[in-house]
């Protein structure tokens, strides 16, 4: 495949594994700007088999908001550790692909949402994906 078929859009494409087309939107991502992560896998339920996979562009969902912890008791703590700040890597991206087992037993792309609600990187800094 060229350069500009992994750009474009993936639907329809088939692979015996599902890792194939993970490697494929691998590929399609370090051309675009972005970086990949597995989502979730449905399975069939009496065989355990994997009949479709989310692969999911980095940023997708949301940080998670820890509760506020109050204390047990009135006793205040002087000595408290300082939390890490850490950096906003989720964002609610909704770019992603979504592979289905086919009829035939292959995995197929099914859907390919493209659009992106952050910034891409650009081309020099792409080797610091993951």
């Amino acid at each position: 495949m060229t350069k500009d078929e992994i750009k474009g859009f993936l639907v329809g494409y088939s692979a015996k594994i599902a890792e194939e087309l993970y490697g494929l939107y691998t590929k399609h991502s370090t051309l675009v700007g972005f970086s990949v992560r597995k989502g979730t896998a449905k399975r069939v339920l009496k065989t355990g088999i994997v009949k479709e996979k989310y692969y999911l562009c980095y940023f997708e969902g949301k940080r998670r908001e820890d509760k506020p912890k109050t204390p047990k008791c009135n006793v205040e703590i002087s000595n408290k550790k300082k939390s890490k700040q850490q950096a906003i890597t989720r964002v609610g991206c909704k770019a992603m692909i979504r592979v289905k087992k086919n009829k035939e037993g292959l995995f197929e792309v099914v859907q390919h949402v493209m659009h992106h609600n952050h910034s891409l990187t650009r081309l020099p800094w792409q080797h610091f994906h993951r």
